[in-house]
């Protein structure tokens, strides 16, 4: 069901330690907890309009950004993930996270007001496609079958993927993965592209991120295939001690969706997240949830 923000999805004065604090209350069901977290300075996450590298998977520029429509008036509804920290999931009651955020400068520079339909990754296109939601802000890429249901604005975060072990596995490269098992995240852009990585053994597929970080941890995978912000995120809180193979074979991003044809909203939306690249609303955000506040520091 949509909730409100009550205008909690803008950047305040919260700081890196207190945001830190806030996070560490949010832990994985059963997930152990280990030793060894290590900083997030070498995350690859950038908005790319910041950098003059936005890349829009619609053209909207015969659009005026001012003239849009939405399911409700007066509102814009994002449609986010249940469970993804720290891009969205829920704390003491709330949904939080870098996407609600998001949604919520969004809003406030549009005018409206934020709305959130916390929604499981595989039905977000359909949230849109069946007028539930008016953007989805669900660390969605840009597929070429996603494109062909619904419109994708400009990239705001891109990071690099790789295979992640526990730091004492002994798996210590790719050529180590022959029969091993692995773990990724149904209906992702990971899911498509695990059967391609070399002579992988038994691949399981997870409903939500939490419970893929969380297969590894209790050694029912032998691997996972995910972006190293989602690792990095876990390491940070010290609820997991894994490194990368160096496997890093693609790159994960993210871009809004809306329905076909919406290119008013699509245009809109493009317009905001370049203001809130250059006015360092971007930054901000960044350090709140990621830890880092160079949004330049992108994946190669």
């Amino acid at each position: 069901m949509p909730t409100r923000l009550d205008g909690s999805g803008s950047p305040d004065a919260t700081t890196t330690a207190s945001t830190k604090a806030l996070l560490k209350q949010h832990t994985v069901s059963k997930l152990w907890v280990m030793q060894n977290s290590h900083p997030l300075n070498k995350i690859a996450i950038a908005l790319l309009a910041t950098a003059g590298l936005a890349v829009s998977s619609c053209s909207s520029d015969d659009t005026a950004a001012g003239d849009f429509s939405v399911i409700s008036p007066g509102t814009l509804t994002c449609a986010v993930q249940v469970d993804y920290p720290p891009f969205s999931f829920a704390l003491e009651g709330q949904q939080v996270g870098f996407e609600v955020d998001l949604c919520g400068e969004i809003a406030q520079r549009l005018e409206l007001e934020p709305v959130l339909a916390p929604t499981e990754f595989v039905d977000l296109i359909d949230s849109v496609e069946s007028d539930q939601s008016d953007v989805i802000l669900g660390s969605m890429t840009a597929t070429d079958a996603r494109l062909q249901q619904i419109d994708f604005g400009d990239t705001y975060y891109r990071s690099a993927a790789d295979v992640f072990v526990i730091s004492d596995s002994p798996l210590t490269s790719p050529t180590d993965l022959e029969g091993a098992s692995l773990g990724v995240k149904k209906g992702t852009t990971f899911a498509d592209a695990a059967a391609s990585l070399p002579a992988v053994g038994p691949i399981s597929e997870y409903a939500e991120n939490p419970e893929v970080i969380q297969a590894l941890a209790a050694g029912n995978v032998d691997a996972i295939f995910v972006s190293d912000l989602l690792v990095s995120y876990y390491k940070n809180l010290g609820q997991l001690d894994a490194r990368g193979l160096g496997n890093q074979a693609m790159f994960d991003s993210a871009s809004p969706g809306f329905n076909k044809g919406n290119t008013g909203l699509l245009a809109a939306v493009n317009s905001t997240l370049a203001e809130i690249g250059s006015d360092g609303t971007y930054e901000s955000l960044s350090q709140k949830w990621f830890g880092i506040s160079n949004a330049n520091e992108s994946g190669q």
